[in-house]
C-alpha cells in the first residue's frame, strides 16, 4: 500500500501541474479526455497482463501513472470547486495511513487478515475525511461539495474493497500490480462516467434524428404518391 500511496502522490502532482499550466483549457477537453481514457484502459490492461514481468510491469506502471494524472487533471476539472483534488487526495491519505493502521492493529487482529484489512482501510479513510475537511477552506470548496467529496470517497473505498480487497488479504507481492490496476480502475470510474454518459446521449440523439428523418421521408412519399396508387387505395 505504500507504493500505491506513492503512485497516488505522483498522480496528484501531475494533476496540479495540469491545473497550474491550464492545459485543460488549451485543448478540446472532451476529445482529449476520451483519447486519454482509452489509452489508460489499454495501459492498465497491459499492466494486468504483464504484472509479474519485470521490467515491463514498472514501465507500464509509469505510463499508467502519467495517464491517470492527465485524465484526472483534465476530466476532474469538470467537477466543481476542485473536488477532484479532494477525491484523489482522500485516496492518497487512505493508502498512506492504511500502512500505519496495519502495523498498529496487527496484534489486535492477529490471524484475522480480513478484519485487519477492513479496519485499516476504513480507519485510514476516516483520517482522509479529516484531511478533506481541513483542506476545504484552503481549496475554497463549498460545504455541500465537501460533503459530496466525502460521499464519493466513501463509495470509491467500498468499490475498491470489492475489487481489490482480496489482494490485500492474500498479501502476495506478485499481485501488487493487480492491486494498482484495481485502485486505478476505481478512480477511473468517476472520470469516465461523464464521458460515457455524453457518448450514450449523443448516440441516442443520432438514433432519434435517424428515426425522425425516416418518418419525414415516409410522410413526404405519401404526399407525392399518385391518387390511383394501390398502396394508398382506401375503399369507401
Amino acid at each position: 500500500m505504500g507504493l500505491a500511496a506513492m503512485q497516488l502522490l505522483t498522480v496528484l502532482c501531475i494533476m496540479a501541474l495540469v491545473t497550474s499550466l491550464g492545459l485543460e483549457r488549451t485543448w478540446d477537453t472532451f476529445a482529449a479526455l476520451l483519447v486519454m481514457i482509452m489509452a489508460l484502459v489499454l495501459a492498465m490492461t497491459l499492466l494486468a497482463m504483464f504484472k509479474v514481468d519485470y521490467p515491463k510491469n514498472y514501465i507500464l506502471l509509469l505510463f499508467v501513472t502519467v495517464l491517470a494524472g492527465l485524465v484526472w487533471g483534465t476530466g476532474g476539472a469538470m467537477l466543481p470547486e476542485r473536488m477532484h483534488f479532494q477525491i484523489v487526495g482522500s485516496m492518497f491519505v487512505t493508502m498512506a495511513f492504511s500502512c500505519v493502521f496495519v502495523q498498529a492493529l496487527a496484534e489486535a487482529f492477529k490471524h484475522r487478515p480480513r478484519e485487519l484489512v477492513v479496519a485499516s482501510l476504513f480507519g485510514a479513510w476516516a483520517v482522509s475525511v479529516v484531511a478533506i475537511v481541513a483542506t476545504t477552506g484552503l481549496l475554497g470548496v463549498h460545504v455541500v461539495h465537501m460533503m459530496c467529496s466525502i460521499a464519493i470517497s466513501f463509495g470509491l473505498m467500498v468499490l475498491f474493497m470489492l475489487q481489490g480487497g482480496y489482494l490485500l488479504i492474500e498479501c502476495d507481492p506478485d499481485t501488487f500490480m493487480a492491486f494498482v490496476v484495481a485502485m486505478d480502475s476505481t478512480l477511473l470510474a468517476i472520470v469516465a462516467l461523464p464521458v460515457l454518459w455524453a457518448c450514450g446521449l449523443t448516440l441516442c440523439v443520432f438514433c432519434f434524428l435517424g428515426e425522425t428523418t425516416e418518418v419525414e421521408e415516409e410522410a413526404a412519399a405519401a404526399e407525392d404518391a399518385p391518387a390511383d396508387d394501390p398502396a394508398f387505395y382506401h375503399p369507401d
